[in-house]
């Protein structure tokens, strides 16, 4: 495949724009009361990401498997990957603690709209239906894509950075990347999906319970979710937030370093440390491709879309405000 890191940026292009239109859309049609629901919206959202990504394999004949490679793994390798997810999480909360002096946490705020919406439904759609269609898309098609280019490492960084931009919010963007980060090399490692997708199927669902938690103890209170939510926003101070990252700091540090360790043991066990080692930037060892035969990953319509993805973050809903929507 010619220019496939180009295929790549217009892929993702054509993603967002999709997105936007369908946000769009269907924020006209539940302003009319038309019977669409935030469910039926986040289904739709997950589709858009997936779709264009299936297209794309048909159109240019790609083979699934090498595409959106899921193989099996070994078991210790599952084992591993339920630990490591659990050690970055204190990373992923303090990531989430810092980003809400700017923005909101749009997660929470996100499923106290939908408490009333079965808890099972809830982790189907978020805690799997999500995970799913992102994996194959970012992990999967884009990934491997970009690799084409002959720069892994650059491939693995771009892919989080634009899985960042797409969630389309400062507050989920630094973990999402950090997400998208772990889950590349988690594929790099493994030669397989089937990580990533555990471990992005567990801390969005591990999301979705903790809020049906909160649901079942402030219903047993009799308080309502929302106010209750609302309450703990207005604790959360500028200050309150920075005492809260500083006490997270430590145990996160520790917990990812924890992390490394564990990695380092699935690539091991599935014999690609070398591999790895060899398409780190700070290698002395050459990754097998020539300088000459790399090709760039930053495309116009990369840029294009990266731009789009900072106007959905900090001029969209200014615009649609605008415009009465």
């Amino acid at each position: 495949m010619k220019k496939p890191a180009g295929k790549m940026n217009a892929l993702f292009l054509i993603m967002l724009i999709g997105y936007v239109a369908a946000s769009v859309l269907l924020s006209m049609l539940m302003q009319r009361s038309m019977g669409i629901g935030l469910l039926t919206t986040l289904v739709i959202g997950e589709l858009v990401v997936a779709v264009p990504g299936i297209i794309f394999l048909l159109l240019f004949h790609c083979n699934f498997a090498e595409w959106v490679p899921i193989r099996p793994v070994k078991g210790a390798t599952i084992g591993f990957t339920l630990l490591l997810t659990f050690l970055i999480q204190p990373l992923l909360y303090f990531l989430n603690v810092v980003s809400q002096l700017f923005e909101s946490n749009v997660a929470a705020d996100l499923l106290t709209k939908v408490d009333d919406i079965p808890g099972i439904v809830l982790i189907l759609v978020i805690g799997v239906l999500g995970p799913v269609c992102e994996e194959v898309v970012f992990r999967g098609i884009l990934f491997t894509g970009y690799k084409r280019s002959g720069r892994i490492f650059g491939a693995i960084l771009w892919t989080a950075f634009l899985f960042g931009l797409f969630h389309m919010n400062l507050n989920q963007f630094g973990y999402a990347m950090v997400i998208g980060i772990i889950s590349a090399f988690l594929v790099e490692g493994t030669g397989s999906l089937i990580p990533s997708l555990i471990l992005h199927i567990l801390i969005n669902s591990y999301n979705v319970l903790q809020m049906i938690a909160l649901k079942f103890i402030s219903g047993f209170m009799g308080d309502d979710l929302s106010e209750l939510m609302e309450s703990a926003d207005t604790m959360m101070t500028p200050k309150t937030l920075v005492m809260f990252a500083g006490a997270l700091l430590i145990p996160a540090t520790a917990c990812t370093v924890l992390a490394v360790v564990v990695y380092i043991a699935i690539i091991k066990r599935e014999e690609t440390k070398d591999h790895i080692m060899r398409i780190l930037p700070f290698s002395k060892k050459d990754d097998g491709v020539e300088e000459e035969r790399k090709t760039a990953i930053i495309t116009p319509t990369g840029v294009i879309g990266v731009a789009l993805c900072l106007f959905m973050i900090f001029g969209f809903e200014k615009v649609l405000q605008m415009i009465g929507l």
